[in-house]
């Protein structure tokens, strides 16, 4: 059904002929498997990007570490105070 659903809207995309529609229908489509995985996975990202978001924090407010196991034992410290969701 979701894979009917993007179908017919990269079909509807294309007909417009807008330039950006067209893009994205072409990026959507290159992409479609990865997008209907999700609706049987349910899995994404964003823990991913919610680490990623914290490291990044911690080096600006560092402003360096004289080496890498203190950014390391950092990121630990922060990330034990963080509950998961």
């Amino acid at each position: 059904m979701a894979a009917d659903h993007l179908t017919d809207w990269i079909k509807w995309a294309r007909f417009t002929k807008l330039r950006h529609f067209v893009t994205l229908a072409d990026t959507v489509e290159r992409n479609i498997a990865h997008i209907l995985q999700w609706f049987t996975s349910r899995l994404s990202n964003r823990v991913m990007e919610g680490t990623s978001s914290m490291i990044v924090e911690i080096i600006r407010r560092a402003r360096g570490f004289s080496d890498v196991e203190n950014l390391i034992s950092m990121c630990y410290l922060v990330s034990a105070r963080r509950r998961p969701t």
